[in-house]
C-alpha cells in the first residue's frame, strides 16, 4: 500500500483510490534519493583523508597514559624510543607488546580509533612516537 509521507498529511491511501504514476514514480525516486545521500554520507566517513597526525609521547615507570584523539583514526604506527618496553592497546583491547627501537603499524581499515592506552611497568620513563591517520 503507498503511503503518504507524515509532512504530507500522514494520511494513508486508501485501496479506492487512484493514484497518478507519475506521482507514484516521484515519490519512489524520492525515496531513493535520500538513502543514496544517507549511503553516501556513511561511505564518505569510511574513507580516509590520509591527513597524518603526529604525536609524541612519555609514559613514566609503572604508569598507564591515554592518547584520545579529536577524530576517529583509521591506521596509525607508534615507535618506541625508550629505554624500557612499554605495550600499548587500541580501544582498551588487548595490550600488546612494543619494545625498544621497535614500530608497529595498526590498520584498522575503518575509522574507529579513539583512544590509545600507553603502559609502562617498567621503573624509568619511555618514550616514542605516534603517526596516526584519519
Amino acid at each position: 500500500m503507498l503511503q503518504r509521507r507524515p509532512e504530507d498529511g500522514g494520511e494513508p491511501y486508501t485501496g479506492a483510490e487512484v493514484v497518478n504514476p507519475a506521482i507514484a514514480t516521484f515519490i519512489q525516486l524520492d525515496d531513493i534519493r535520500l538513502a543514496l545521500e544517507r549511503l553516501t554520507t556513511l561511505m564518505a566517513a569510511q574513507v580516509p583523508e590520509g591527513v597524518l597526525n603526529e604525536l609524541v609521547f612519555s609514559v613514566a615507570g609503572g604508569a598507564q597514559s591515554y592518547v584520545r584523539t579529536d577524530r576517529p583514526w583509521f591506521s596509525f604506527t607508534i615507535t618506541n624510543d625508550g629505554p624500557g618496553t612499554i605495550y600499548f592497546n587500541v580501544n582498551g583491547g588487548q595490550r600488546i607488546e612494543l619494545r625498544v627501537n621497535e614500530s608497529r603499524d595498526v590498520d584498522m581499515k575503518r575509522g574507529v580509533i579513539r583512544a590509545i592506552g600507553l603502559f609502562n611497568t617498567g621503573t624509568s620513563t619511555s618514550g616514542g612516537r605516534i603517526d596516526g591517520k584519519y
